[in-house]
């Protein structure tokens, strides 16, 4: 039932992984396939799913070598849909937005450190319409070390979209 896109350690201990799963949050669970999801406290109580606010992403944190999981601080709040680390302190993340946000302190608060520009979309089949605004299609993000880093996404051009790529990169 769960399904992970990228995972990412900086030593035998600490690491993180994304992707979607029916857990909810702050549930730590043993490295198993099962897909545990969140029980009604009361009979006929609704059950809110958690994953929603963050359209269905989801960040792990391991520190004992992947025999447990939990999901980062505060990933709801910041839209969080994946991170990349250097070491356990220094990170970046993407946001459902496709911000860039970077933390300092192993993941316990972020920053913005960049907000996502505007590309425009061409649409042929849409008459009404043939081109629309939207955020650039950050993906990915991988770094190296503190200053150097790259994030991309994007690029696509058939008959029913032509939206541009992005490549960026970091030394800073």
């Amino acid at each position: 039932g769960d399904s992970f896109f990228t995972v990412n350690f900086v030593d035998e201990n600490t690491g993180w992984l994304n992707g979607a799963s029916g857990r909810g949050p702050e549930e730590e669970t043993e490295n198993t396939n099962a897909n545990k999801k969140p029980k009604p406290k009361k009979p006929g109580e609704k059950i809110e799913d958690p994953l929603q606010a963050n359209q269905g992403f989801e960040v792990l944190q391991t520190t004992d070598g992947g025999a447990t999981w939990k999901q980062i601080p505060d990933q709801f709040k910041n839209k969080i849909r994946s991170v990349w680390f250097v070491d356990a302190q220094h990170g970046w993340a993407l946001s459902i937005d496709r911000d860039t946000l970077a933390t300092t302190d192993g993941g316990t608060t972020w920053a913005i450190q960049r907000k996502a520009g505007k590309v425009k979309v061409k649409l042929p089949g849409n008459r009404r319409q043939p081109e629309m605004e939207q955020p650039e299609q950050i993906d990915q993000l991988h770094f190296i070390d503190r200053s150097h880093g790259w994030a991309w996404g994007g690029g696509r051009k058939d008959e029913f979209a032509g939206q541009p790529g992005i490549l960026l990169t970091t030394v800073d």
